[in-house]
């Protein structure tokens, strides 16, 4: 329930409770282009989400964590687009932003922090557990759009999509949709269907970024950082990728293709290392293509 207006200090709302960033969440829909800061770490917990933004009024504004966190976010929807932010438009800044809880949404594009952005994001960190059906799911980003850069996230959360669309676009930090992604860090599990990635499910250039985290994919362009990408540089996978492949009757085998310690497949990779082990089934009979260390 919204409580009081919080403090206005430059233009900013100053956020300093839960109820306040409520407040703020129904204000969004008046003026997209509010602004806010957290004040401090706040908690959320006790109620269902709302996300920030929607698609139809996107949030455009400005919102700075300011290294803080909003613990206790708890989404359980079968609509799109359910993170804290649910559409962040081109002209607006998220960033300096952890965030916990737990998310279990039946739709496409469901994230912890942002579930899709037409805006760069820096700064962002998921430690929610993420769960879907549907695609373009991840810790940070659900999808970000093509030309937008996502740099300096993280996440530690574990995320998972039921998806069984071989484009589930699946990723530790972002699902898809084409973005560059610098600098970007996962620890926690990834399991989908195809595009998936320890870091991001698809996405135009990734550079700089690691994973640890396990990677599960069943079908197609499964990879230990990046699932597919058109150029690859500097990156590290650490874990141990996974690729079940999908049953075929006509042919009473599994199939999968395009899996690496790295990546799926990418256009170009450079100066990239694998230190985790890329391994099929243990039982039936599998038809593998195109898998790889790196």
């Amino acid at each position: 329930t919204p409580t009081g207006e919080p403090a206005l200090i430059g233009g900013a709302y100053q956020i300093a409770t839960g109820g306040e960033l409520r407040w703020f969440s129904e204000k969004a829909k008046e003026i997209p282009d509010v602004s806010a800061v957290l004040t401090g770490d706040i908690s959320i917990a006790g109620e269902n989400w709302i996300p920030i933004g929607s698609a139809e009024t996107p949030f455009a504004g400005s919102f700075d964590g300011a290294g803080h966190s909003v613990s206790g976010l708890t989404i359980q929807s079968d609509e799109n687009y359910q993170a804290l932010f649910g559409y962040v438009g081109a002209n607006a800044s998220v960033q300096n932003l952890t965030v916990s809880g737990s998310v279990d949404a039946g739709g496409s594009y469901v994230a912890g922090v942002i579930a899709y952005s037409e805006a760069n994001v820096s700064n962002l960190h998921n430690r929610c557990k993420v769960t879907a059906s549907g695609q373009y799911v991840a810790g940070v980003v659900g999808a970000a759009a093509s030309g937008c850069t996502i740099s300096g996230c993280t996440n530690s959360g574990s995320v998972y999509s039921s998806s069984a669309s071989g484009s589930a676009y699946v990723g530790g930090v972002v699902g898809g949709k084409g973005c560059t992604v610098v600098d970007c860090e996962n620890s926690g599990s990834v399991q989908g269907y195809g595009y998936v990635g320890g870091v991001v499910g698809h996405a135009g250039k990734v550079a700089n970024c690691k994973n640890s985290g396990r990677v599960q994919c069943v079908k197609q362009y499964g990879g230990g950082v990046a699932g597919q990408a058109s150029s690859v540089s500097g990156c590290e996978n650490s874990a141990t990728v996974t690729v079940s492949g999908e049953f075929v009757e006509t042919r009473a085998w599994y199939e999968a293709s395009y899996i690496g310690g790295v990546v799926g497949s990418a256009s170009s990779a450079s100066e990239c290392v694998n230190r985790g082990a890329v391994s099929g089934r243990t039982s039936g009979v599998s038809h593998f293509a195109s898998v790889a260390g790196v």
